[in-house]
């Protein structure tokens, strides 16, 4: 199962795959259940998942108002 990590590099937020350290290419931006989703893909490993987004941190991102 991929496994993410975040990383700020001077004012850039990198999300990377915890197993390899590539970068990992997030997608398919979706709201399933009332609940943001993104796809997170590492090339790298060839391993790709499902992550939800935590509601307070990234409503106003994916809802459009920030």
């Amino acid at each position: 199962m991929l496994s993410l990590k975040g990383e700020t590099r001077v004012e850039y937020f990198h999300v990377e795959c915890d197993a390899c350290g590539h970068y990992v290419i997030l997608s398919n931006l979706r709201w399933v259940g009332g609940v943001p989703q993104i796809e997170a893909t590492c090339k790298e490993c060839n391993e790709s998942g499902d992550f939800k987004l935590h509601m307070p941190t990234w409503l106003t991102i994916v809802s459009g108002e920030g």
